[in-house]
């Protein structure tokens, strides 16, 4: 399984890659929306986590151009973000998230939720 991981941060990169090549993932990362985008077309991954906000193209603006294209609709998009009112959950939900988890998150339940999302086809 391949996982694209997108944030501005390189601390939170580096976290979440190392946490998902030892779940056994091949992991590609990007450092704002704008590369973000650019890769998932290129490596077409199975899922896409990333920032809500970064430089270039906020995560919810490569969410819903991912999700108008026919080549990257069905790649599943997860967002982290610190901001979590019910605006940006509903922004979000309507673009078409598979899943949303606010900063500060526990590393092993982000990729244990991946996991169980991608290996049931939800």
């Amino acid at each position: 399984m391949k996982i694209l991981i997108g944030d501005d941060s390189a601390l939170i990169r580096d976290i979440l890659a190392a946490a998902f090549q030892r779940a056994g993932y091949e992991v590609t990362t990007a450092h704002n929306g704008a590369e973000v985008l650019k890769m998932a077309l290129n490596t077409h991954p199975d899922a896409i986590l990333m920032d809500y906000e970064m430089p270039m193209l906020s995560g919810l603006s490569v969410l819903r151009q991912l999700k108008t294209s026919q080549m990257t609709r069905n790649i599943r998009v997860y967002l982290l973000s610190g901001i979590s009112d019910a605006t940006t959950l509903q922004q979000a939900n309507e673009a078409g998230v598979q899943g949303f988890f606010v900063k500060p998150f526990d590393v092993h339940e982000v990729v244990e939720r991946i996991r169980n999302d991608l290996a049931h086809g939800q």
